[in-house]
């Protein structure tokens, strides 16, 4: 959402307040501001000129001499070859000596023997967003020779506001504001109440011409509108068209233009109705029958769903409820008369025809988020006034029908949280005081009643004391909060849930032992050169039945879509969905590492085993590191990762060969390990599938593996020993062996260790080798071990014969050949 500082200033106060300050006060209390551009800077020197009189040129065909009144500033002819230029219009006009904010100074100048004092400027020249070629035109109630920024309301600052979602009170400039003057102890210069308008009378529930019928009170409680007669559609003032370009929003016609202001301003979407083009006297807000069909406003015919709110006349749908218009009743150049409608409707229906159709519009981004049922009268209002302002000022004779009819069906309740003294000092650790508490909580909107504060209507996210407190901290500073160690029950790490009785509010759950192993795991990969990566919890069937081979999934009930329709059975979808965005946009090297929950409907019911995993994917370079030659990652580099994490959570793994188990659809089945801590299995590693690599359009080698992180840390904790520093030295013997091509390495290594001598030390693959220079079917296995005796001298004699029958026992058992 974009908001205009010139627009606050209407609202709040801010004579002295720089606007990057406010941002960063703004971002500091929640509302993030992700950036600011600034609108009109170097025009102060531009006027406003009449055009009088244009005549051809004596010497160009297709530039003309255009007589100029730019009131007290005198009369200029001017030499211009914009196409619109013509009489009676007004169009900016930058004198001789202007600087426009390109950086071009404004000189007298002969063009084609004319002398011409001055230009007149298109939106480009002036570093405007403007609709059209050629000059600017501008409309409304202006003089010639006014300043231009005073006509356009510029220069200005334009905030872009990245809103979370409990902050739907703050997509309007009311909202803003109301959070700057709390944030700045600034006064409101207009309040939360309706607008003082004597264009409206008193509400009531049927109009002359029109009632409204409220067949579903659940998906719209309050229904208001109001007729607006005498009207000429033509364009918006230039003043309104730049404050909507400075929102974010394109301008398109004058009425339209009207709702729209009064949405941004209030929070409150508002849509208006051509009154002769709808049928009958009744609106009636319904879900939709079976069989309807609407054209929206963007010609594309729809059909209905039971499930949509949809407002109706007698001839049939008119808008979907808070998502968009229809076509046979939109405002054209031909409208005289309109129905403006400001209505509250459930956010759970908004959003799901929203997503059931594929539309998201202002109006349905703020109704899904919920907008304050009381704003209702107070844009409605402001919508008439500003509508009936603007027609006047163009010629138009406009009438407000009558009073405005409001239909409210079930007007929501105050809510009531007390905050007793001194609750915000224990929650904050910070003595604010019961005064500034007080001043801080009415400046946003809270009304101090009986001890208790009243919510306002546009506060949803506020129902506790604790609500409160966060109110007081953002306002007064996170930053203001001092830093102390925090006092906790030893052991144990405390979840509270909200659904829990009272009594287990602070039950500990989880060990703290096995929050450490999460952090030394997240640590160990860091420090490995891996990325941690969270995605969320859902996941798409069709992928995740292909990396598991299963169909059968816990399917989401609203879900914002196929692709996040199940809950994940594995976290390789999203790792893998990311190596490719990575590998996309150039990455030589991705490693990303996650850890979360993963999904087994087996358990059949909501509150089922949810057990922790963690997975993780390397592909392309094995490293990036410029003392180290480039070359692509390999089963080993995921081995090393693997082992350094098993030894970080004092949980040491090995490798072992999948002989009798089926290997999970993601894995190659000839680079496949089974993951072993302690004495089962508690994961899986190896290459990725080749059908998988192309069918994701991933450029290998990628290798992956997933296991179960609570199974992993269920297993008891290794001894952690130190040998002394060895006092004598070593000696290292090489061997290669020709094995089998399908007997892997950790077989070998098996053996080797049912027969270890007590001088031998270290064991070390190296090499494996399966070319030409070995026999079809077989492979060369090279592995150094390294032998030491602690108590003396090594002998070279002891080696050889250790060795030798070391060598003489492989041969035996696995039919290995020394080369």
């Amino acid at each position: 959402m974009r908001v205009s500082w010139n627009w606050l200033s209407e609202f709040v106060d801010l004579e002295g307040c720089e606007p990057l300050a406010t941002a960063e006060r703004l971002s500091l209390a929640g509302l993030e501001v992700e950036g600011i551009e600034r609108f009109g800077a170097g025009i102060e020197a531009v006027l406003v000129a009449r055009v009088d009189e244009v005549s051809p040129h004596p010497g160009a065909d297709r530039l003309r001499l255009a007589t100029v009144d730019a009131g007290t500033h005198g009369t200029f002819v001017i030499v211009c070859g914009a196409p619109n230029v013509r009489p009676g219009i007004h169009v900016p006009f930058a004198p001789v000596g202007t600087v426009l904010p390109n950086g071009v100074e404004i000189q007298a100048a002969s063009i084609r023997g004319v002398p011409s004092h001055g230009m007149l400027c298109s939106a480009d020249e002036l570093g405007l967003d403007a609709d059209g070629e050629g000059l600017l035109e501008l409309w409304g109630a202006m003089t010639p020779g006014q300043s231009l920024g005073e006509v356009l309301g510029l220069p200005d600052w334009s905030f872009e506001l990245s809103l979370t979602p409990n902050r739907a009170d703050c997509h309007g400039v009311l909202g803003v504001a109301r959070e700057i003057s709390a944030l700045l102890v600034r006064p409101l210069k207009r309040g939360h109440g309706p607008v003082a308008s004597s264009r409206l009378g008193s509400p009531r529930e049927s109009a002359a011409r029109f009632e409204v019928r409220i067949e579903d009170a659940d998906g719209c409680p309050r229904y208001a509108f109001a007729v607006v007669t005498g009207l000429t559609e033509g364009v918006s003032p230039s003043w309104v068209q730049q404050r909507l370009r400075c929102s974010g929003v394109r301008p398109v016609s004058r009425i339209v233009d009207v709702t729209s202001l009064a949405m941004l301003e209030n929070g409150q979407p508002l849509h208006a109705f051509d009154l002769e083009r709808l049928s009958g006297s009744t609106l009636t807000v319904r879900g939709a029958r079976e069989g309807e069909t609407m054209e929206g406003i963007d010609h594309a015919v729809r059909a209905l769903d039971p499930d949509d709110l949809v407002i109706a006349d007698e001839a049939g749908p008119v808008a979907i409820a808070g998502v968009m218009g229809g076509v046979r009743s939109e405002v054209s150049s031909g409208t005289k008369a309109v129905l403006i409608e400001c209505a509250h409707f459930a956010p759970s229906r908004v959003r799901r025809a929203a997503r059931r159709h594929a539309l998201h519009t202002e109006a349905s981004h703020r109704f899904e988020r919920g907008v304050d049922p009381g704003a209702v009268d107070r844009a409605l209002g402001r919508a008439v006034e500003l509508l009936v302002r603007i027609a006047e000022e163009s010629g138009d004779r406009p009438l407000v029908s009558g009073d405005w009819v409001d239909v409210d069906r079930r007007s929501p309740e105050a809510k009531r949280v007390s905050l007793p003294e001194g609750f915000v000092a224990r929650h904050l650790g910070l003595e604010v005081g019961r005064e500034r508490e007080l001043e801080i909580l009415e400046r946003l909107g809270f009304e101090s009643v009986d001890g208790a504060f009243v919510v306002p209507s546009w506060r949803f996210d506020v129902s506790r004391p604790i609500d409160l407190v966060e109110e007081v901290a953002r306002v007064v500073g996170y930053d203001s909060i001092p830093a102390v160690m925090p006092s906790m029950q030893p052991g144990v790490a405390v979840r509270r849930r909200m659904d829990a009785p009272l009594d287990q509010l602070a039950q500990p759950i989880v060990p703290r032992e096995r929050l450490e192993g999460f952090t030394r795991l997240r640590d160990s990969f860091c420090v490995s050169g891996w990325n941690e990566a969270i995605h969320p919890a859902f996941g798409d069937p069709e992928r995740q039945a292909r990396l598991m081979g299963v169909n059968e999934f816990l399917r989401i009930r609203n879900p914002l879509g196929e692709e996040t329709s199940v809950l994940r059975r594995t976290l390789l979808d999203g790792l893998l969905r990311a190596v490719r965005h990575n590998q996309s946009h150039g990455a030589e090297r991705v490693a990303l590492f996650e850890t979360g929950k993963v999904f087994d409907p087996a358990s059949g019911v909501p509150d089922g085993p949810e057990p922790q995993h963690v997975a993780g994917v390397l592909a392309g370079l094995a490293s990036l590191r410029w003392m180290e030659a480039s070359r692509p990652a390999d089963l080993h580099d995921l081995q090393g990762a693997l082992e350094r994490l098993g030894h970080a959570v004092d949980r040491p793994i090995r490798f072992e060969s999948p002989h009798d188990i089926d290997v999970p659809p993601w894995l190659h089945p000839g680079q496949a390990a089974v993951v072993c801590a302690g004495g089962g299995c508690v994961g899986w590693a190896g290459g990725l599938h080749p059908e998988l690599v192309d069918s994701l359009d991933l450029q290998g080698p990628v290798l992956a593996f997933e296991a179960d992180l609570d199974e992993w840390l269920a297993v008891a904790p290794a001894t952690r020993s130190a040998a002394a520093v060895p006092r004598f030295p070593g000696s290292a013997r090489d061997c290669a062996l020709l094995v089998d091509r399908s007997l892997p390495w950790a077989a070998v290594e098996q053996e080797i260790r049912s027969c270890w001598h007590p001088l031998m030390e270290q064991l070390r693959l190296f090499d494996v080798y399966a070319g030409d220079r070995v026999a079809e079917g077989r492979k060369s296995l090279a592995f150094r071990i390294l032998y030491r005796n602690p108590e003396g001298t090594l002998l070279d004699a002891d080696v050889e014969r250790i060795h030798g029958e070391l060598i003489s026992h492989l041969e035996r058992t696995l039919g290995a050949v020394q080369r």
